[in-house]
């Protein structure tokens, strides 16, 4: 199994990138809106007691990445009652950044880091490029619907990908033969793990 995260979560790539934004520890320090990058200098100020964390350097050997995303891809779960909100975005050609919004309050973190052109046993840029190619996730952002069962009224929560500013579509649990739920094809749920 390829992964570049620390501990197995269903969000691998986005915290995989931002484990590489903290070093160890990803938890901004008591510092005023500022995070400790592990060695690398420390960037910006989120605001609203936030912290922005630039882990910026070679991730990938210093080869060349000409690899790009194109349109932005913004994803995460929403719904339910979580003590936080994460909402994960690949911009700016290959800039992955993650902002966790913590429930009840104005606080909020974010960290910023480069998807890997290349590695061994890394999530790459390919890698997400050739997910978001399969048909089925190209057929889901055509569609934009909603895949198995919503149950966000139940505590529940469903998974948002957006490409662009308006192309989307949602994931929910599997339908467990519910005739009334439209199955999560294979192609979009590979790209969900991915993720």
């Amino acid at each position: 199994m390829r992964s570049i995260f620390l501990v197995p979560v269903m969000c691998s790539f986005s915290l995989a990138l931002c484990l590489g934004c903290g070093g160890d520890d990803a938890a901004p320090d008591s510092g005023p809106g500022r995070a400790d990058a592990g060695g690398d200098s420390a960037a910006g100020d989120a605001g609203d007691g936030g912290a922005v964390v630039d882990a910026a350097g070679p991730d990938d050997g210093g080869e060349s990445c000409s690899t790009c995303i194109g349109e932005s891809l913004r994803w995460g779960f929403m719904g339910g009652f979580t003590l936080y909100e994460d909402t994960s975005t690949i911009s700016d050609c290959r800039q992955y950044t993650l902002v966790r919004v913590m429930s009840g309050t104005s606080g909020m973190m974010s960290c910023t880091n480069d998807v890997p052109c290349s590695g061994v046993d890394l999530i790459t840029m390919g890698d997400v490029l050739n997910a978001l190619a399969h048909p089925d996730v190209v057929a889901a952002f055509a569609a934009g619907t909603l895949y198995g069962r919503d149950n966000r009224a139940a505590d529940g929560q469903v998974f948002s990908i957006v490409r662009g500013t308006t192309a989307g579509f949602l994931v929910g649990d599997p339908c467990d033969g519910d005739p009334s739920c439209l199955p999560i094809p294979p192609g979009v749920e590979t790209l969900i793990v991915l993720l």
